[in-house]
């Protein structure tokens, strides 16, 4: 069982007490970079994959962490498929003020200093951290402000 899959469990239980629903489809945006080609390019390759989650007749959580398991290991198997032809293909109605197939999303984030190309330390906004894309060298700088003025 990984932290990812432990932690994505959590969040469904507490979706499932909020909205009282037994059926939940939470979206996880995965970096879909597997193609080792891929790996040095530039660019937005990321895939909102839908994860659902089912929980009946109140599960032991262990018995509920191996089926939400076996559902984000099918999921991260399957993450290269669009999601946009994942919604063609199911016919969805699309709702342009809405994600067709999930209303919440459930992301982690590596932490800073661990990642080996130190590109985390860039998203989450943290300074003084130097990664290499190709050439190119880049030194992250803190943001302090956080609001527009």
């Amino acid at each position: 069982m990984t932290l990812f899959t432990t932690l994505l469990s959590a969040y469904n239980i507490l979706m499932h007490r909020y909205c009282q629903q037994d059926d939940i489809v939470v979206g996880v945006p995965l970096a879909g970079r597997t193609q080792s080609e891929l790996r040095n390019s530039v660019g937005y390759f990321i895939n909102p994959v839908p994860v659902r989650s089912v929980i009946e007749a109140d599960p032991s959580v262990e018995d509920y962490l191996a089926s939400n398991s076996r559902c984000v290991s099918g999921a991260l198997e399957n993450q290269q498929y669009p999601l946009a032809r994942m919604v063609d293909r199911l016919k969805v109605a699309r709702d342009p003020g809405r994600s067709p197939l999930f209303q919440v999303s459930f992301s982690m984030e590596k932490v800073p200093g661990i990642d080996d190309e130190g590109i985390a330390v860039f998203l989450i906004g943290q300074g003084g951290h130097t990664f290499h894309v190709g050439d190119l060298s880049m030194e992250t700088i803190d943001l302090t402000t956080r609001h527009a003025e």
